[in-house]
């Protein structure tokens, strides 16, 4: 047993999980920053429809305690932490979803969803940082 040793992750609109361990993403948004059309005012705080942030772990095996916890700009977190026990199969991926609908957004910047796994006493954090603004005011 062992924890995952690599990851990436995906932020998007809308996440489902399919059959054969397949999950569809729906508004993608490339590069991770998710940037307000121009010329249409966004006047904050406001309520986004949801956003969904996938995270995808590769290596190891084994039965997780795991936590996640998203950061907003001022550091201060935009939801509960979300917990619960994660299983990984060796030689396969683990696809974890997390979305978030209606998504409070209070300011614009960097946010970061932190999946942290435990497992026999070790811990390992697996940051997925995503960008939120307009789009002249740059990314991450």
């Amino acid at each position: 047993m062992a924890l995952p040793t690599k990851h990436e992750f995906f932020v998007a609109d809308d996440a489902r999980a399919e059959k054969d361990d397949k999950t569809t993403l729906v508004g993608l948004y490339m590069g991770a920053e998710v940037l307000m059309a121009p010329g249409v005012p966004v006047h904050l705080p406001v309520l986004l429809p949801g956003l969904a942030v996938v995270c995808v772990l590769y290596g190891g095996f084994g039965k997780y305690q795991m936590t996640a916890d998203l950061l907003g700009p001022d550091n201060k977190p935009v939801a509960p932490p979300m917990t619960g026990e994660v299983p990984k199969e060796k030689a396969k991926s683990l696809t974890l979803q997390f979305k978030i609908a209606p998504f409070p957004l209070h300011a614009f910047g960097k946010f970061q969803l932190t999946v942290h796994l435990q497992e026999d006493g070790q811990t390992k954090d697996y940051p997925c940082p995503f960008f939120i603004g307009e789009k002249s005011s740059g990314a991450l």
